[in-house]
C-alpha cells in the first residue's frame, strides 16, 4: 500500500498535505471496509519529527500520517471540511490503529 501511495504522489508531482484524502474504490486492506487514507500531521510523535531540514539546504521534508478512513468519513470530510473532521478526531479520540473502529460522523457501525 505504501508503495502504491508513493507511486501516486510521484506521478502527480503534488505533495500530500494535511486534510487531503486519498480515495480508493475498494478496501485498502482485506477484511476491512476502509476505502481511503486521510492525511494529517503525526500528532503522536515529538514536534521535531513532523519536519526535517535537509543538510544540503533543500526545502523541508514534512511528514504526513496516513489514517485509514471509511467511505462515510470521506463524505464527511468533503461535506464538513477537514478541520471539522480533525475536531471530531480530537473530541472522540478514536483508536486510529483499530481497523474496525466506529466511523467518525456515523452513529452506527462501519460503513
Amino acid at each position: 500500500m505504501v508503495l502504491g501511495v508513493s507511486e501516486l504522489v510521484g506521478r502527480s508531482k503534488d505533495a500530500l498535505q494535511a486534510g487531503d484524502v486519498i480515495k480508493f474504490t475498494a478496501p485498502i486492506l482485506p477484511g476491512t471496509q476502509l476505502t481511503g487514507l486521510y492525511c494529517t500531521m503525526p500528532v503522536f510523535c515529538s514536534p521535531g519529527f513532523a519536519s526535517l531540514e535537509p543538510a544540503d539546504g533543500g526545502g523541508p521534508i514534512v511528514m504526513i500520517w496516513l489514517i485509514p478512513v471509511y467511505e462515510c468519513e470521506k463524505a464527511y470530510i468533503e461535506t464538513h471540511g477537514w478541520r471539522q473532521f480533525e475536531e471530531e478526531l480530537d473530541r472522540l479520540d478514536p483508536d486510529l490503529l483499530d481497523l474496525h473502529r466506529q466511523p467518525i460522523g456515523s452513529g452506527s457501525g462501519a460503513q
